[in-house]
């Protein structure tokens, strides 16, 4: 992504009672920058995701990124503990797993992890937590162990309330670089995008259900 690169925004349909959510086709139009403070923590899918043009893109929100090349789950979550006491966010992304996944590894452990750093949030007050499926890679053998894993998450989001963003919706092996590993120009254009709509979406149905509550 390059510094002036818009990022593409597209509005999510309606959730599932989990909201599991998948980008549609509706713009969002960009509001003044004040209200929810999200972290945004990752490995290093996170690198080429410019922060500026994550704050143009929240509505009522805005974002810090918190990520090092070859996070793992384990180590993330010492450092989300460190993260979440100082900056006291209201939103969390956790985008984490791609360094986790081998040919040997647990899909049930490595999905656990990432939900725990999902409960070790709601413990320092964080109101939502999104939680993103791992990224495809080119091996076969490894896509179906991350199949694996995001179909876990998707069942332990619906126990703990959190929201999970369905990349694999719209990203595709064509969005992988020539490694296989990490995203390639258009990949991260829409791995931002899927992170922004559904945060720009949860902001939006949570305001109007308080909106309705204050009726």
């Amino acid at each position: 992504m390059t510094q002036d690169a818009p990022i593409e925004r597209h509005a999510p349909p309606p959730a599932t009672p989990y909201i599991n959510l998948v980008p549609g086709q509706r713009a969002w139009n960009s509001a003044t920058k004040y209200g929810k403070k999200v972290c945004i923590f990752g490995d290093s899918h996170l690198r080429h995701v410019k922060r500026n043009l994550i704050n143009q893109s929240l509505t009522n929100a805005s974002a810090d990124l918190h990520w090092d090349s070859g996070m793992k789950t384990g180590r993330l979550s010492k450092y989300a503990d460190i993260v979440l006491a100082e900056e006291k966010p209201d939103l969390v992304v956790i985008s984490i797993g791609t360094n986790d996944i081998h040919e040997t590894c647990n899909p049930d452990y490595i999905a656990n992890e990432i939900i725990n750093v999902g409960i070790l949030s709601k413990k320092h007050g964080v109101k939502k937590v999104f939680i993103t499926a791992v990224l495809p890679r080119k091996s076969f053998k490894l896509r179906k162990l991350i199949n694996q894993v995001n179909d876990i998450l998707i069942g332990l989001c619906h126990v703990h309330d959190f929201v999970f963003i369905k990349h694999q919706a719209n990203i595709t092996l064509k969005h992988l670089n020539e490694g296989g590993k990490h995203l390639n120009h258009d990949g991260v254009r829409l791995f931002a995008s899927n992170i922004v709509d559904c945060v720009n979406y949860f902001i939006q149905i949570s305001g109007k259900t308080n909106s309705n509550q204050n009726k």
